[in-house]
């Protein structure tokens, strides 16, 4: 079973490596999940029922979100220029 697993990372790692529109489909997954949590971020944040510790606890994980956010932005151009580099014949996992 472990190396039935080690085998779905190889490939999954070699086809990220090879597909710059791999990586790039998974940071728009990420952005818009974080998107998502900060929509419903803010909602709590505009609740008249949330304290305010629950406030204040809800902009500290929207600046922790937008944070990662503009982490994964920022290396969007990185990744996609990764593959150019990768020569998968050399890497050829077996």
């Amino acid at each position: 079973m472990k190396k039935s697993e080690e085998q779905e990372d190889r490939e999954w790692y070699q086809n990220l490596a090879g597909d710059h529109l791999a990586y790039v489909s998974i940071h728009r997954k990420a952005i818009d999940e974080i998107d998502q949590l900060m929509r419903e971020l803010w909602m709590m944040f505009d609740d008249s029922k949330t304290t305010q510790m629950g406030r204040i606890k809800s902009i500290r994980e929207l600046h922790k979100l937008t944070v990662t956010s503009t982490l994964l932005l920022r290396d969007l151009p990185f990744v996609t220029n990764l593959s150019k580099y990768y020569d998968l014949l050399k890497y050829k996992f077996v």
